[in-house]
C-alpha cells in the first residue's frame, strides 16, 4: 500500500474561471527572496515552498511590492492566491 507524504506547498492563482500555478521570480530589482509571478518562458516552473509559512510570506511580499510600485496588472493579487499542499506517493 502506498502512502502520501507532503513535500511542500505551491501558490495557485485561483478564481471562478481559472487556476494557475505561480512561479517565484528572483531578479536583481526584486525584493530579497523574490516575488510570485505568472509562469512564462523565463520562469516556466512552479515553485515548491518548504512550509506553509514560506508560501504565505511570498504572497504578502508580492502584494506589498505590487502595491508599492503600482504593478497592479504585472503581478498576481493576494486576493486570488491560495496555498495548496504538494504530496508524493511513497512505498509503505
Amino acid at each position: 500500500m502506498n502512502k502520501r507524504k507532503k513535500i511542500g506547498y505551491v501558490v495557485m492563482e485561483w478564481c471562478d474561471c481559472h487556476e494557475q500555478l505561480l512561479a517565484l521570480r528572483e531578479m536583481s530589482d526584486d525584493p530579497p527572496n523574490g516575488v510570485l509571478c505568472w509562469r512564462d518562458g523565463v520562469f516556466s516552473e512552479g515553485f515548491v515552498f518548504p512550509s506553509f509559512k514560506a508560501a504565505r510570506e511570498a504572497i504578502a511580499r508580492t502584494e506589498h511590492y505590487r502595491l508599492a510600485f503600482d504593478l497592479g496588472d504585472k503581478l498576481p493579487s493576494k486576493c486570488y492566491c491560495k496555498i495548496v499542499p504538494v504530496e508524493m506517493e511513497v512505498d509503505a
